[in-house]
């Protein structure tokens, strides 16, 4: 039924039947295929062919998402429904410019005044998206990567009025998972990189420095490499105040990303054993 519904809805190999092909696939969800609801999302983001619906995109996205055993189908549920409150479609979304993408505008809720239920509104979009994306990044699918790590920057912004304090940094998670997203052929996440690396390396991060002394070689973080510091004295200040809380942050993700694949691989066995 799924895929007699998919080929309907898409004309392949048979004329193309837009509402045969959505009935099906409406019908293939309701029994609990969590693809067709991935699918169903997809339809109503791009209405190709019938009328675009967002709230019904949504709906069909969080119903996939409560799929606990499908692994990936939930992280691609997440990806989507974080994207959602990322991009236009949620009130984020909507109160961020161009410049937000490179990480270097501070967010609109310090530039502007807003009334008390505009910035709930905003700052709730956020820490959905930064969930969402979480969980689709933590369950390996790394295009979720660059947008968290820009949302993370922007919600620091704000959480924090853009000061960043040493055991209370998302820089070093920010760039970790930039870098993997860059890795993985992102070509927006590699230029965000290099516009980062500039900024942070012309100044100690302890003392700030200033790289452009002639007294002051900064040499980088070889853990996190997103700090920068002036001497060994600044470098084991800054990791006794926090900077170790940071650093070993960055590395979190790996880890629960190769647990996640271990979950998957053993559930996969044991399914395939008839356990």
């Amino acid at each position: 039924m799924r895929f007699l519904g998919h080929t309907l809805y898409e004309g392949k190999l048979v004329t193309r039947d837009v509402q045969r092909g959505l009935s099906l696939t409406h019908e293939a969800a309701n029994l609990g295929n969590v693809e067709s609801r991935l699918y169903l999302g997809k339809l109503y983001v791009t209405g190709n062919g019938h009328t675009r619906d967002i709230p019904k995109a949504i709906h069909n996205y969080t119903i996939a998402y409560g799929y606990n055993h499908e692994t990936q189908a939930q992280a691609g549920a997440a990806y989507h429904l974080g994207m959602y409150h990322f991009n236009i479609d949620g009130q984020y979304g909507k109160e961020f410019k161009a410049s937000m993408y490179y990480g270097e505008a501070v967010p609109i809720l310090m530039q502007k005044q807003y009334n008390e239920q505009e910035s709930y509104d905003c700052y709730s979009s956020m820490i959905l998206s930064k969930h969402y994306l979480s969980i689709a990044a933590e369950k390996g699918l790394k295009k979720a990567c660059f947008p968290l790590a820009l949302v993370l920057m922007d919600l620091h912004h704000v959480q924090y009025h853009g000061i960043d304090a040493p055991g209370h940094s998302v820089i070093p998670e920010s760039m970790h998972l930039a870098h993997k997203a860059a890795n993985d052929g992102e070509p927006e996440a590699k230029r965000w990189i290099s516009s980062k690396q500039t900024a942070l390396s012309s100044s100690c991060s302890h003392c700030k420095i200033s790289s452009g002394r002639e007294s002051a070689k900064l040499q980088q973080c070889s853990r996190c490499k997103s700090a920068w510091y002036c001497g060994k004295d600044c470098q084991i200040t800054h990791w006794k105040d926090g900077h170790k809380l940071d650093c070993s942050r960055a590395k979190r993700l790996d880890e629960i990303v190769n647990a996640e694949k271990d979950k998957w691989l053993a559930d996969k066995v044991m399914k395939s054993l008839g356990i």
